[in-house]
């Protein structure tokens, strides 16, 4: 078994080559960091190796379950947990999140299947990955309609996705009395389009949208800006903005 650090923190995590982690899961966890302070249980859909929760256990005592389909990364999961002597507070459960009717918790986290399937998708050979990518198993509408049946009034469902998808997914939100929040727009570049959004929804929440400064990755090809050294704490070495 191969280890390295997780960046920016003292915990260690298993290496596979298939079952990295990128930098989303980095960004959602520095945006969930300040939106969790007074969460009790937490629980992470798709949660894949378990390393947002790993971050997510540096700002809270909070107990989280992160729950997912793909044994080999419930596993991979498990394993990162107990390298981390971090039994007390984590638990990965290996099941598919659309057999679950309601969750006891009072914080949703989502780093979820950004791309839609069908059966003239180019997937890869891999079955995890394609899951991963695909809104094969998890769908956004399978979050929010759990996450809807699942918090109570002002609890929060946290989330990154792709700013392409926005308006489908504020739309289907307010179906299901999750109001969206905040969100924060992420450019790779100054001059390039968003690709990804961060968003905060709050269950039966009125309606008062508050649109963060955006966040910009990079000044220009591998020289990261000060606001992400400042999440990275100064590690430069990250993966590539590609989803896994």
């Amino acid at each position: 078994m191969k280890t390295r650090q997780l960046h920016g923190t003292p915990y260690e995590v298993v290496v596979q080559k298939l079952h990295a982690y990128n930098l989303d899961t980095i960004l959602l966890a520095n945006f969930a960091s300040t939106r969790i302070k007074k969460s009790k249980k937490i629980v992470d859909l798709g949660t894949g190796n378990g390393v947002l929760m790993l971050y997510i256990s540096l700002y809270t005592d909070a107990h989280m379950v992160g729950y997912d389909i793909t044994p080999d990364l419930i596993d991979i999961a498990n394993q990162n947990i107990k390298l981390n002597h971090l039994q007390h507070q984590i638990e990965a459960i290996e099941q598919d999140v659309t057999t679950l009717t309601m969750i006891d918790c009072d914080t949703i986290i989502t780093n979820p299947p950004y791309f839609k399937y069908d059966s003239n998708t180019n997937v890869s050979t891999h079955e995890s990955r394609t899951i991963a990518r695909f809104e094969i198993s998890m769908t956004i509408d399978t979050i929010l309609a759990l996450s809807s049946k699942s918090l109570k009034t002002k609890q929060s469902l946290l989330m990154i996705h792709r700013s392409d998808r926005l308006d489908e997914i504020m739309i289907k939100a307010q179906h299901v009395q999750l109001t969206l929040k905040e969100v924060q727009f992420i450019h790779p570049y100054q001059d390039k389009p968003s690709e990804v959004v961060l968003l905060h929804f709050i269950k039966d929440g009125k309606q008062a949208l508050k649109v963060l400064p955006p966040m910009i990755l990079y000044d220009t090809k591998h020289q990261l800006s000060l606001p992400l050294k400042n999440i990275y704490k100064g590690v430069s070495n990250v993966t590539e903005y590609i989803k896994p």
